[in-house]
């Protein structure tokens, strides 16, 4: 009977063992997590650089909006297929002569940049300023455009 008591006894201490053993290594883990340096953020920082991919593009937009928006508007483009073909100094110059960037956003009465000719993807000659509706009207009438 005690010998029966004394090997419940070192079972149960085994099991309190291993999980003070899994809870360490557990807390350990969370040791090797870097967070994000900006305050209040709880993300994980990327590899490189001591803040997160969030609060990073945040400061880009809020540093150099035009450039931010270059590459936002670049990115979209070749991640949907289109031809890019405008260079940062074609995008300054279209911006400043449309005034494109006090106008733009997301709202139906804001500016968007829309291709004259969608098949010829972003290239200097082919983009106009448009409202974000007039461009979603285009956009529709050209992909419902009855073929006969």
């Amino acid at each position: 009977m005690l010998l029966l008591k004394a090997l419940i006894h070192d079972q149960t201490l085994i099991k309190r063992i291993s999980n003070i053993q899994g809870d360490m290594r557990h807390a350990q883990h969370k040791k090797d997590i870097k967070l994000c340096s900006t305050p209040y953020c709880r993300n994980k920082k990327e590899k490189h650089r001591s803040i997160c991919s969030k609060c990073h593009k945040r400061t880009l937009k809020q540093n150099n909006p035009l450039s931010y928006t270059y590459s936002y508007i670049k990115n979209n483009a070749r991640r949907r297929g289109h031809r890019w073909g405008l260079t940062m100094q074609d995008f300054l110059e279209f911006v400043s002569r449309t005034d494109y960037m006090a106008g733009k956003g997301r709202e139906r009465e804001k500016l968007s940049i829309d291709r004259i000719k969608p098949h010829l993807g972003y290239t200097p000659d082919n983009i106009q300023v448009l409202t974000v509706g007039q461009n979603a009207t285009k956009g529709n009438q050209e992909r419902y455009q009855c073929p006969f």
